[in-house]
């Protein structure tokens, strides 16, 4: 956080810095669960809706629309549920990133778009930062 908008500087730095360090775990301390996830077994994702949380597996179908939410996004993004995600035309992209995005993620985008063109039927292609500062990283 050093030098990042809103954080403190100076003698409020040192203060705050110090406080910090005294934010650790009892060293008795029992945690009800741990999780180990194996993300490199992750198929890759897709959305099907209008939020972040509308995604399946490219091997999947579109799902089932199983409250209002879902048949609204469903008919804004023009699918049926059962159609196999794979058959699903791409005519727009969006890669976008949370508000706790960083640089980083939009320079692996951008990583895997290198050399390559867009495709004719995506008639567009859009990229949003997070924050203003991740943008202003990006612009520059």
């Amino acid at each position: 956080m050093h030098g990042r908008p809103y954080a403190p500087a100076g003698a409020a730095w040192r203060r705050a810095e110090r406080q910090w360090r005294d934010l650790r775990s009892d060293p008795d301390a029992v945690f009800a669960h741990t999780a180990t996830l194996p993300v490199d077994a992750l198929a890759p994702q897709v959305t099907w809706g209008t939020s972040p949380e509308m995604v399946v597996a490219v091997g999947d179908a579109v799902p089932e629309p199983r409250d209002d939410n879902a048949r609204a996004a469903l008919a804004y993004m023009g699918l049926t549920g059962g159609t196999p995600i794979a058959e699903v035309e791409v005519d727009r992209v969006f890669i976008g990133s949370c508000t706790n995005a960083r640089i980083e993620d939009l320079r692996a985008a951008a990583a895997v778009a290198r050399g390559r063109r867009r495709a004719a039927r995506v008639r567009q292609a859009l990229v949003v930062p997070g924050s203003g500062r991740v943008r202003a990283q990006a612009e520059a």
